[in-house]
C-alpha cells in the first residue's frame, strides 16, 4: 500500500520534484509490464511519488529511458 504525503509548501507544476515534498514522498518502483511480456519486472525502471493538498494529488513521475528510444 502506497500513501499520499500531504504538501507543505507549493507545488509548481514545471517538470521538476525538487520541492521539499518529493524527497519525503514514498518511492513506488517495483513495477511490472504490461507489453511484451504481462507481469515480468520492467526492462528500464520507472519511480512514481504521491503528494497531496487540500485541492490537489501530484504524481510524480521519474521514467529512466535512452531519449533514442522513445518514439
Amino acid at each position: 500500500m502506497v500513501s499520499a504525503i500531504h504538501a507543505i509548501g507549493k507545488i509548481t507544476l514545471d517538470g521538476y520534484l525538487n520541492e521539499d515534498e518529493w524527497s519525503r514522498a514514498q518511492a513506488i518502483d517495483a513495477l511490472t509490464m504490461v507489453e511484451p511480456t504481462t507481469g515480468n519486472p520492467a526492462s528500464l525502471g520507472t519511480t512514481v511519488k504521491i503528494v497531496m493538498d487540500k485541492r490537489d494529488i501530484y504524481l510524480g513521475i521519474i521514467c529512466y529511458d535512452e531519449p533514442s528510444n522513445i518514439v
